[in-house]
């Protein structure tokens, strides 16, 4: 008999593993007492049919969380745009006002970086 190199993947995503089993858990019922699965003792389907609508239910709950989280990253990204440019515009007047003494922007908050930008060095692609 030929030996071969089989593997079978479980999901590491949450809403993927919750999909596997309940497809495996319908099977299992679906079979009833014909299902080998029965044979389980410690891992059976019977005890975890409970944990796994529990993690499907929260699994709902994390995607429409995750929905308006989304929402509210784009709705504050939006907000964020004129506070940007009003900072950007600020701290170009600062500079032109302080010119001699660009260190007085650290009293308005800014932080001066004042150290020497290193040159990248030159790499070529072989």
């Amino acid at each position: 008999m030929a030996k071969h190199n089989v593997r079978i993947k479980i999901p590491r995503n949450a809403e993927h593993l919750l999909q596997l089993a309940n497809t495996v858990y319908s099977k299992h019922i679906a079979d009833a007492e014909k299902s080998p699965l029965i044979l389980l003792n410690d891992y059976n389907w019977k005890d975890n049919s409970q944990h796994m609508a529990q993690a499907q239910a929260l699994q709902q709950q994390i995607r429409q969380t995750e929905e308006e989280l989304d929402n509210l990253y784009r709705k504050r990204d939006m907000l964020l745009v004129p506070v940007n440019l009003t900072l950007k515009c600020s701290r170009d007047l600062l500079l032109g006002m302080y010119k001699a003494n660009y260190k007085k922007l650290t009293e308005w908050g800014f932080e001066v970086d004042d150290t020497p930008k290193q040159k990248q060095p030159v790499t070529i692609n072989q």
